[in-house]
Parts: C-alpha cells; sequence; structure tokens
C-alpha cells in the first residue's frame, strides 16, 4: 500500500547520506586548504625575521663606570678631532636628543666623547665597537640603532 505522492519523494536516508557525505568533503577539503595556508606562511615568516649581524665586532667588557653605561644600553661615539659636531648631530638624530641623565638611566642615550687622537669616530656598545670615518656611513647608523637600548 502506498500513501499518494511517495514514488515522488526522495529516500530520506539516501537524502541524510548525500548531504552528511557533502559536508564530510567540504570540511576536508577547508582543513586541506588551511594547512596549506599555515605551512606557506609559517615557512614565509621564519624566512623574513632572520637578519644579518648588525656591523662591527664584538670586543672584551670593559670594566669601570664605563661598563655600566653601556650595559644599560647606551652608545659612546668617540669623536676624532673635527668630527665631533657631525657626530653629535648623529646623536641628537638617532636618540631624539641630547644625553640627558633620565635617557642615560633608561638606556637609551647616545653619548658623544671626544677621542684625542683618533681620527673618524668608534661607536662604543656594551662589548661591541664600530669605526667609520665619518658620521655619513650608514654602517655607523645601523651599528647605533642596532645596539641602543639593548645593553646586557
Amino acid at each position: 500500500w502506498c500513501r499518494p505522492g511517495a514514488a515522488d519523494r526522495p529516500d530520506p536516508r539516501r537524502l541524510l547520506s548525500a548531504r552528511l557525505t557533502t559536508l564530510a568533503a567540504a570540511v576536508l577539503g577547508a582543513a586541506l586548504v588551511a594547512s596549506v595556508v599555515v605551512s606557506l606562511l609559517g615557512g614565509r615568516d621564519a624566512s623574513t625575521t632572520r637578519t644579518a649581524p648588525p656591523p662591527g665586532m664584538e670586543v672584551p667588557a670593559q670594566d669601570g663606570r664605563r661598563s655600566e653605561v653601556l650595559k644599560a644600553g647606551n652608545v659612546i661615539l668617540l669623536a676624532g678631532r673635527g668630527r665631533v659636531a657631525e657626530a653629535r648631530a648623529l646623536a641628537r638624530k638617532l636618540a631624539g636628543g641630547e644625553a640627558t641623565p633620565a635617557l642615560t638611566r633608561a638606556g637609551q642615550a647616545v653619548i658623544v666623547q671626544e677621542g684625542p687622537g683618533r681620527g673618524g669616530i668608534v661607536a662604543v656598545a656594551y662589548r661591541h665597537q664600530f669605526r667609520a670615518e665619518t658620521a655619513a656611513d650608514p654602517a655607523l647608523t645601523a651599528f647605533v640603532e642596532y645596539w641602543l637600548a639593548r645593553g646586557t
């Protein structure tokens, strides 16, 4: 015995099975796409965060007051005769102003000192230093920017 119109309706079990199969395929497809995206972004992220080592060379730690200033993260520019003004200009540009006691305590000062008998500018950070002929050397700027506020 059949109800009228029953032959026209699809079997509910088959309809449910088809919908579940479609849903499972969509979930698996989304998971596959997500895993590909994560692996691609993760690989790109690791390659873009590596940086070249900063310019300069490693030197032994110094003793005394200068060591404490450098450990805090400050950078000292030892300027030879004729280079003090340009060293001060670079220091103001990179530190945002003159080296104040507050900036020095915070480890964010670029301190300029005249180095008698030296030519050029020697930048000194804690356990690192870099020598440049002039303050216009981009590697000097990179050194100061890298080591400023890093300290120990």
